[in-house]
């Protein structure tokens, strides 16, 4: 049986699917209570968090959208 089988080929980057909450809060510039603020939804904007056990994790291509989403409704 071949054991990497699962393993992409040697210097292949595999691409990141999600982020942590302070890996999302450097990425878009906050800190990391922002975070935790808007997973906890007391901003009530359906920030996108999924949870792996009790870790939150935020998919990138849902917060891509977020954040799309959230510029388009604050445009003056």
């Amino acid at each position: 049986m071949n054991k990497n089988i699962d393993r992409p080929p040697a210097g292949t980057a595999l691409p990141c699917l999600a982020l942590s909450r302070t890996q999302c809060a450097t990425a878009i510039g906050v800190s990391p209570r922002k975070i935790d603020e808007l997973i906890a939804g007391r901003t009530g904007n359906g920030f996108p968090v999924v949870y792996l056990g009790r870790k939150p994790v935020i998919p990138v291509d849902l917060l891509n959208a977020w954040l799309t989403q959230q510029a388009k409704s604050h445009k003056r």
